[in-house]
């Protein structure tokens, strides 16, 4: 027989698992590896020689035995974040009549499997366990239990329902629809070679007893002996499937873990046991959507959320979705949930296009053959649907005389939606930026209503107000309108980050600006923070 407790049998597995027909199977299994593995949220309880299982409960309790004697170990993992677990004995001994009932089964520590800690990680994570129980119909519900990180299991509930039959009878399609839930455990040390699992808010237990294990989780699976095979790891290597899982879970697997200050201006991560998962040594943690950032002093550490250790040092980074681009030594890269993207990947951007309403909105700049602008704009009435027109005169700066002026849309500035209607003025050769105010429709809406769909309504004089004075060689669009990049007396800079020409060369590389220095030094700039890093 094999020792299904020899770490060496089961290198990293993801979790997943079936009910098929009238079986629940029941797939435990982790992303990493032993070797590899974030620190576990382990608490150790001491001697203990009894555990109380309560039927249909997932509560345990906990013993020290002495001839007929029993004095409860009492474990406190508290309901704050800010809480620090605790485990004490009680004081007071107890015969077994006070202790247990006919609700209650008294399990000996001695008729659990001896183990260490990584050897018995290294069981959930390489097994998937199962147990029986009867359907009425002819739908299928496969239940899993999945341990996709060291702080939270996922309860995966796939319901398998007849989708079409053929004339005789005969099954010719199948629905399927998942649904995920999050429980936070950890492992607990009974004795110096004894382990368990627990569930966050007393909601199951997982036992590797001599005779079968015990598994039992609140509102899903009821307590029994659970059959183990090999487990499933293929979904963690899929972006696509590893965004739906998080995506679908009712209680995000992100919010189960929290940044606290140690109170030494060091943080530290959590799950929901209060235990470390990340120890109290950084000056910040910032928890994303896809990734952890942990800051410790000018580098910092990106973890996704199965606690795997993706850039041990980033210089810098912005966020974009579910991605981060990511400066690391001299070069930026960018980082999804499972890692860096590679040159030969695709990685899926999470753009957001900006949205102003649901109304159609249109603008165009005019002018006639004796230099007069004029803004001409259209939208869709709130009531009537109909489109509605206006003209609106443009009307230059005192002294400044336009020879010719080119719409730039600026639709959002990096890390800030803005709507601005701007436009690069040249005159005598030089240019300069200036924004058109946003054109206000005069008549109410009741009179708008009534003109003919043709009808082009004048409105107010919009007066040019400037943003860039005339002093630039040239203003170009970059980045589909989002920058502009100014130039002047062979320099070149970053609108709206820069209002001056400091860089020989310069590119926008995701969310960095790559620059060149007049004295030929190269560095990067965040243009989320406007923070500059010159090359190492």
């Amino acid at each position: 027989m094999q020792n299904l407790l020899n770490p060496a049998m089961y290198p990293s597995f993801l979790i997943s698992s079936f009910r098929c027909g009238g079986a629940i199977l029941l797939l435990l299994a982790a992303l990493f590896s032993v070797e590899k593995a974030a620190a576990q949220q382990l608490l150790e309880l001491g001697k203990v020689d009894v555990v109380a299982i309560q039927k249909g409960k997932g509560s345990l309790r906990f013993y020290q035995k002495k001839g007929k004697q029993y004095k409860e170990v009492i474990v406190s993992f508290g309901t704050s974040p800010q809480y620090v677990p605790s485990v004490r004995v009680d004081s007071i001994a107890r015969n077994e009549t006070e202790v247990a009932d006919s609700n209650t089964v008294l399990l000996p520590v001695k008729h659990i499997r001896s183990c260490n800690s990584e050897a018995f990680y290294a069981y959930l994570s390489g097994n998937q366990f199962g147990a029986s129980k009867a359907l009425r119909n002819e739908d299928t519900i496969f239940t899993s239990l999945q341990p996709c990180n060291p702080f939270v299991l996922l309860i995966k509930e796939t319901t398998k329902s007849i989708a079409d039959k053929d004339e005789n009878g005969n099954i010719k399609e199948w629905d399927t629809d998942n649904k995920y839930y999050t429980k936070g455990f950890c492992l607990l040390r009974l004795d110096k070679d004894k382990y368990l699992a627990v569930f966050a808010r007393d909601e199951g237990y997982f036992i590797p007893c001599r005779d079968g294990d015990r598994l039992f989780v609140h509102d899903f699976l009821s307590d029994n002996h659970a059959r183990h095979t090999p487990a499933d790891k293929s979904w963690q290597q899929d972006i696509r499937k590893t965004r739906e899982v998080f995506k679908k879970t009712d209680r995000s697997i992100q919010g189960s873990c929290y940044a606290l200050d140690t109170g030494d201006d060091r943080f530290r991560l959590v799950g929901d046991f209060n235990l470390p998962l990340l120890p109290g040594v950084y000056d910040e943690i910032k928890l994303g959507y896809a990734l952890i950032f942990a800051r410790k002093g000018k580098m910092i550490e990106i973890y996704n959320y199965f606690l795997q250790l993706l850039i041990p040092d980033a210089r810098s980074y912005t966020v974009e979705g579910q991605l981060a681009f990511v400066l690391t030594g001299n070069q930026v890269v960018p980082v999804d949930m499972l890692g860096i993207v590679g040159p030969g990947q695709k990685y899926l951007p999470d753009r957001r296009i900006p949205y102003y309403g649901s109304r159609h909105e249109y603008y165009r700049l005019d002018h006639d053959h004796n230099g007069n602008y004029t803004l001409y704009s259209e939208r869709e009435s709130d009531r009537t649907r109909h489109i509605i027109r206006q003209n609106n005169p443009v009307a230059a700066a005192k002294g400044l005389t336009i020879d010719e002026a080119t719409p730039l849309w600026v639709n959002e500035q990096y890390g800030v939606p803005v709507r601005q209607l701007s436009v690069t003025v040249s005159s005598k050769g030089r240019f300069g930026l200036f924004d058109i105010p946003y054109p206000r429709w005069t008549l109410p809406e009741k009179a708008l209503q009534k003109l003919p769909r043709d009808t082009v309504f004048t409105g107010d004089t919009l007066r040019l107000k400037e943003l860039l004075p005339l002093a630039f060689d040239s203003i170009v669009p970059l980045k589909h309108g989002e920058y502009l990049k100014i130039c002047s007396k062979g320099l070149a800079g970053l609108y709206p980050v820069q209002h001056e020409a400091v860089y020989t060369a310069m590119e926008v590389q995701y969310g960095f600006l790559r620059f060149t220095l007049p004295g030929g030094k190269k560095g990067w700039m965040n243009l989320k923070t406007q923070d500059e890093f010159m090359d190492e």
